[in-house]
């Protein structure tokens, strides 16, 4: 596809790419678009070449078409994972209200990996049995989620949770965010990877017993519409920071203490509007070089010096 053309050789070069899929795969229904998405597996298919092989699936969409949309999307995943030599891996629903509430667990290079996807809340609904819901604003649910990841996380060399939380177009995370993805590290969690907010927000490293853990509170958006737009917004309009974002490239080596995150490398990244009218992604190198018309080019220019500045402060948080 040609909207990852721009980013495809660095999502290839790793082990694993996570990206959160945040709509139904529902090959019985057309595709749809805000508020209640639906997608087909060509369009999963295209990440899957790009090279993104790990998708959260619990978010605020994940009942946008109700449980039918939940098994649907279950079963598509499941065809592309056979379609490619069960090279991806999936997590945060369940077309089985019985089903174990467990971790995914990926081999790679003799690495046990487990991994979860959990959502805060979804749209529309207070609570399904279909979906993985953990409102750590709720004192039961915060509670289960700590117990759990204490008791799972040392059967793996590496425990990663997906977690789609928080308030949108925020810059900064909540404050009971921050104190909850903390204690997830603390229970155990090796990397907290969060989204929703639609924007980026800071990430955080912490040393535990000697081990360096992350925790990234919001990756904001990776491929979305939510900038489209014929001219540019303001550089510091909100609908400007829901177009640009960043691949975060991690090193994780095994110590005496455990997994450690060795490596963090920002790439900046922008959603761009080409000259066909189609949404894709570039990184910034490649948008800056790229003849634009003026308005573009001051305007990514901006961004730019913006998102270096944002960035430069990532890595603790006050």
């Amino acid at each position: 596809s040609v909207v990852y053309n721009g980013v495809k050789d660095i999502l290839l070069s790793d082990d694993f790419t996570f990206s959160n899929l945040e709509a139904p795969v529902d090959e019985t229904l057309p595709y749809k678009t805000y508020p209640r998405f639906n997608i087909h597996r060509e369009y999963v298919q295209a990440t899957i070449d790009a090279g993104i092989e790990v998708f959260p699936l619990a978010n605020n969409h994940s009942l946008d078409q109700g449980v039918e949309g939940v098994y649907q999307t279950l079963g598509s995943l499941m065809i592309l994972r056979d379609e490619n030599d069960m090279k991806i891996h999936f997590s945060g629903t369940r077309g089985n209200k019985e089903q174990e509430y467990k971790p995914v667990e990926i081999r790679k290079k003799g690495w046990r990996i487990g991994f979860i996807s959990v959502t805060q809340f979804l749209n529309g609904y207070s609570r399904t049995p279909y979906v993985f819901i953990m409102n750590y604003n709720n004192t039961d649910d915060a509670k289960t989620f700590l117990s759990f990841v204490e008791e799972t996380a040392g059967d793996y060399d590496l425990f990663i949770i997906s977690y789609h939380a928080g308030g949108e177009y925020k810059l900064e995370p909540e404050p009971e965010k921050v104190e909850y993805f903390r204690k997830l590290i603390n229970a155990g969690a090796d990397i907290v990877y969060g989204h929703h907010p639609h924007v980026l927000q800071p990430y955080e490293k912490i040393s535990v017993q000697g081990s360096t853990k992350l925790i990234l509170y919001s990756m904001g958006n990776f491929i979305s519409g939510q900038r489209w737009s014929r001219e540019p917004y303001d550089l510091e309009h909100y609908r400007s920071y829901t177009g640009d974002s960043m691949i975060l490239r991690t090193g994780i080596v095994h110590t005496e203490n455990g997994p450690s995150v060795q490596r963090i490398e920002p790439i900046l990244i922008t959603n761009h509007i080409n000259n066909k009218r189609e949404v894709v992604v570039e990184t910034y190198d490649r948008i800056l070089e790229m003849d634009l018309v003026s308005k573009w080019e001051t305007y990514y220019k901006g961004r730019y010096e913006i998102l270096k500045k944002l960035i430069s402060t990532y890595g603790s948080i006050e």
